[in-house]
């Protein structure tokens, strides 16, 4: 999830959206954390994974924080069992993550759809209970600031029971044909 902050204190995600489209091959929401904030999202499956580009219209410049799939921690301290965290430069401009413990691997990786955002890969361990399923948890996590005016963020995310199954694949997408291509293949936006 795309999480957007002011002042880096108080931070704001989807919560009610409109103009929602959906195909089997994205699906479009629009949202407004801000009345002087719009994000459309677009989700695109993508083999283990799924791809998430966010068009943001802003007024202001945004601190920006947005989270892969959490891991369970099987542990009585979220800190006690020992996380394998690898870095990687994305295909593109931003960043990556492969979080994995011994049952569990997560990534994201920024791929880089505006070239004035660089978003810096981490580890984040939400505070306990958080889950609905797990006690402890730790996700990969995409950190950045933006400019006001229009910006395009996109990652791709996803889990696995290893860090083999991951792939990033190359991604090119066009608004205006409303097309993202995925490794030679073409998926129509809506």
């Amino acid at each position: 999830m795309l999480m957007l902050s002011k002042d880096g204190d108080y931070w704001r995600e989807r919560r009610t959206v409109h103009d929602i489209c959906c195909t089997p091959a994205c699906l479009r929401s629009q949202w407004d954390p801000w009345p002087d904030v719009q994000v459309t999202t677009y989700l695109i499956p993508c083999k283990n994974a799924h791809i998430r580009i966010h068009r943001i219209q802003s007024a202001c410049d945004l601190k920006t924080a947005e989270g892969g799939f959490a891991i369970p921690v099987f542990a009585e301290s979220g800190d006690s069992v020992p996380v394998i965290r690898e870095t990687f430069d994305a295909a593109c401009k931003g960043g990556g993550i492969i979080v994995t413990l011994p049952w569990a691997s997560a990534f994201i990786a920024d791929i880089g759809m505006d070239g004035t955002v660089c978003r810096t890969a981490c580890d984040f361990h939400p505070e306990p209970n958080s889950s609905l399923m797990f006690n402890y948890t730790v996700l990969p996590l995409l950190t950045g600031d933006i400019r006001a005016g229009q910006t395009v963020l996109a990652c791709i995310t996803g889990a696995s029971v290893s860090s083999r199954d991951v792939h990033i694949p190359k991604i090119d997408i066009d608004f205006e044909k409303r097309t993202c291509v995925i490794d030679g293949e073409t998926v129509t936006l809506c």
